[in-house]
């Protein structure tokens, strides 16, 4: 069913269960965000996202737009004054957490704050969005990944701090972390997977060679999770994209 909506003084219609990011992205407003990713449910947890929500009428509140849905008559400010300075203080206290983190940095600058207010760790980059944490559990569906203590002391960890026996090395969470302190390299045969830098290893793989071509390319355990999840044969499985095609 459609739902009227109005985004900083625009009227559009949209789909019941929509959210307000996406409302205000069909008509080309940009809300920034850090962890917000299409392929996973919305979190809300960096707050970078917040806007004005209200029935036009009465006092405005404050909500997340990656997972508030709209509703029919509802009207939303994306940059208003208090919208603005929330945004400041909410980036301010990132960048302070987190001073080395270029999309932190960037998107601060943005909005002013060049220089944190406080004092953080510059050797950690993870700002806790738990992209990581939610690709690997709802679209790989292995979860490798987890959250260990409270408050400050929170941390992104693989289970008991060991190698995971479940992580595959598909390399997921790398692809969706926000400030790229997750990496993964492929050296000769062996694939390694690590937090800022080679001192937080969470898992080394060795890497099988292609049927074919006899590179090395992928872990084991992506090989049998692929075979299990599509049914496809070893050979076709263990072929690398090079030289990979259903025509193997």
């Amino acid at each position: 069913m459609a739902i009227t909506v109005t985004i900083d003084g625009r009227t559009t219609s949209v789909e019941e269960g929509t959210t307000i990011l996406h409302a205000a992205r069909d008509l080309g407003i940009e809300i920034p965000t850090l962890c917000h990713n299409d392929a996973v449910e919305p979190y809300g947890v960096c707050r970078v996202c917040i806007v004005e929500a209200s029935d036009g009428k009465g006092r405005a509140k404050v909500v997340t737009s990656c997972n508030y849905e709209v509703w029919d008559g509802l009207h939303v400010q994306t940059g208003s004054e208090q919208i603005m300075e929330a945004r400041r203080t909410i980036l301010d206290l990132l960048l302070s957490a987190h001073p080395n983190a270029k999309p932190v940095q960037d998107l601060a600058a943005q909005y002013g704050v060049t220089e944190p207010s406080y004092t953080g760790d510059p050797e950690d980059d993870c700002i806790l969005c738990g992209l990581c944490v939610r690709v690997c559990d709802q679209v790989v569906g292995v979860s490798a990944l987890g959250f260990s203590n409270r408050g400050p002391a929170r941390k992104m960890v693989s289970p008991f701090l060991d190698p995971s026996p479940t992580c595959i090395g598909c390399g997921s969470c790398v692809y969706v972390c926000p400030t790229r302190c997750l990496h993964i390299v492929d050296e000769g045969n062996k694939r390694v997977l690590y937090k800022q830098d080679r001192k937080n290893v969470f898992k080394e793989f060795e890497l099988l060679p292609c049927l074919s071509c006899g590179r090395p390319f992928l872990p084991r355990e992506q090989l049998e999770y692929v075979r299990k999840k599509f049914k496809l044969p070893r050979k076709l499985a263990q072929t690398c994209p090079t030289c990979g095609g259903p025509g193997v």
